[in-house]
Formats: structure tokens, C-alpha cells, sequence
């Protein structure tokens, strides 16, 4: 879907591996920034170390570093593709929020009623087992981050620190784009929300950072798909708001339009 998306709009893609549990050829649509194979159970020991942390922290940040030196861009889209990350999304968004777990956690690739009671469960036991200080978004992504999570914070950081523009996909992306708010809110200038998740943690996610989906489409495609769309929507309000002329601009008289 992604790619038939940025084809269509005319996006430059970068697919980057930042934990996947196998090794993959060279290719050039790939680039590789594994921190290691998957990361530890949070729910019984933390999901990485520190250096670990730090590594995708920086993975993430020179990704989007090497690519803006290549060719600067003044908008990008983050997504992600992953199994089990919306638990860890569910989780980092319910300890900076305050809201319970139930309240954050959602059906992910499509869990029935007994696999979402289950999926509470372990979020609770994890952040019952953990002692995390929500102000500090490097120990929230080093106890029960994932490694797409914190790359994706990392680009977040590094496009705000060049003034570029950041659209967030769906929850994963913007538990990321949340961790990146903790650890810096002046990003919170520079993101945007691409579209709405049926995963409800992100409503609180983006209730936090004060941030309103641009688009309701019902979409589960995942992959960055509603980062695609947005992104032509957001580029495209920037060309109204910069060329479009105005009733002065175009010497066009109010009151022959409009009554007082």
C-alpha cells in the first residue's frame, strides 16, 4: 500500500531496519540501522539497554540526517511496520498520559475480546513491574520501547532540529512522536498528525501534544499509508496559504461581494 502511495504522490521512501529478527541482502531500498534482533520481554525485564536506547536514538536521527544532507526536504512522513508493537505504543502512551491501560490498549493486528483482556494484562504487569518517571522519555524507551519506536523519535528530534516538518502515521508512530515531545517539546511545532487510528490510544497521545488528525478515513493499512495522504493534503494548504492571492491581493472589492 505505502508504495502505491508514494508513487502516486510523488514521495521518496526510505525502508530502514532498525530490529527485524533476520538478516537481509543488500538492496537499495533498504537501509540497515539494526540495533539487534527484536527487542527483550518488557513485561518482565527492560526491552533494551541504555546503550541500546542510545544506538536507536541515533540510528534514527542520522537516517533522517543523511538523507536531508542528500536532498533537504521541508516535510516528512514516519510509519512503521511491526508485530506486537502496539502493545509497547499502548504501554508508553499510558505511562506519559496517566491513563490506565485498559484505557490505552486496542486490538492491534485484529485480537479478539479474550487476546485484548490478555494484552491488558501484560501491559499492566509490565508497568506495575517497572518504576518509569513519565518525564523521561530516554527511560521510557529504554524499559518498554521498541527499537522502530525509538529510530522514529530520533528522525522526529533530528527533522525538527532543521525545521522540516514531521507527519505522524497512525499510534505507533505517535506514541514515537510522543516520546520526542517528552524529551523536547519544541518539536511539538513541527508535527502533524496525519490521520486517526482506531487504536484509542492515540487520541490520548495526540490529546497530550494538543495535535488533531488531518484525516478519518477508518484506514488500517498501517506502513506510513496515512503519513502518504497527509502529506499531499499539508503540502498542499501551504501552496493556498503562500500563493493564493487575496481579496486585496487580487484588487477585488469586498463590498461588491459580501454585505456589510
Amino acid at each position: 500500500a505505502i508504495n502505491v502511495l508514494c508513487h502516486h504522490h510523488n514521495i521518496d521512501m526510505k525502508v530502514v531496519d532498525m530490529g527485524v529478527s533476520r538478516e537481509f541482502n543488500s538492496h537499495p531500498g533498504l537501509i540497515i540501522k539494526k540495533v539487534a534482533k527484536g527487542t527483550k520481554n518488557f513485561a518482565i525485564e527492560d526491552a533494551m539497554t541504555k546503550q541500546q536506547m542510545i544506538t536507536a536514538l541515533e540510528n534514527g536521527m542520522t537516517t533522517f540526517l543523511d538523507a536531508y544532507d542528500h536532498q533537504p526536504v521541508d516535510i516528512v512522513g514516519v510509519g512503521e511496520m511491526g508485530i506486537g508493537n502496539t502493545s509497547s505504543a499502548s504501554a508508553i502512551i499510558a505511562v506519559i498520559t496517566g491513563m490506565p491501560p485498559r484505557e490505552t490498549t486496542g486490538r492491534g493486528t485484529g485480537v479478539d475480546d479474550k487476546g485484548l483482556a490478555h494484552k491488558t494484562r501484560v501491559i499492566e504487569k509490565a508497568l506495575a513491574f517497572h518504576t518509569i518517571d513519565p518525564s523521561n522519555g530516554f527511560e521510557i524507551l529504554q524499559k518498554i520501547g521498541g527499537f522502530e519506536i525509538a529510530g522514529i523519535a530520533g528522525a522526529v528530534l533530528a527533522a525538527a532540529s532543521k525545521k522540516t516538518a514531521v507527519v505522524l502515521d497512525g499510534v505507533i508512530s505517535t506514541a514515537a512522536g510522543l516520546v520526542a515531545f517528552i524529551i523536547n517539546p519544541e518539536v511539538r511545532g513541527y508535527l502533524i498528525s496525519g490521520h486517526k487510528s482506531v487504536e484509542q490510544a492515540q487520541k490520548a497521545a495526540l490529546s497530550h501534544m494538543n495535535l488533531v488528525p488531518l484525516i478519518d478515513f477508518g484506514m488500517r493499512l498501517g506502513e506510513g499509508t496515512g503519513a502518504a495522504l497527509a502529506i499531499d493534503m499539508a503540502d498542499a494548504a501551504c501552496k493556498i496559504m503562500c500563493q493564493m492571492a487575496s481579496f486585496d491581493e487580487a484588487s477585488v472589492a469586498r463590498s461588491s461581494i459580501l454585505p456589510d
